[in-house]
């Protein structure tokens, strides 16, 4: 997934060296939320995996975004009517 999110973007990507990033993440909000900390700043993540952008992939979903954008905005209707079927009283 990062590797793909990498191709994408078009940037390099790291993914940090933590094993619960999430829990480390809502700590860190938590912190600042409470004002135990003024910004992220102060949080010290050490890097891990890097992933470096394939260009020639990252042209192809480039040429491709369009036809992704435009299939899901097509496709809003269809969920629309699925939903309205499903949840009938």
């Amino acid at each position: 997934l990062c590797q793909m999110i990498s191709d994408c973007l078009g940037k390099r990507v790291v993914r940090p060296a933590v094993g619960e990033l999430g829990i480390t993440g809502i700590v860190s909000t938590l912190k600042v939320g409470l004002t135990h900390s003024n910004d992220f700043s102060g949080i010290k993540i050490k890097e891990g995996t890097k992933f470096i952008p394939d260009m020639s992939k990252h042209i192809q979903y480039k040429r491709f975004y369009n036809i992704f954008k435009n299939l899901r905005i097509e496709m809003e209707n269809f969920w629309k009517v699925r939903n309205s079927e499903l949840y009938k009283n």
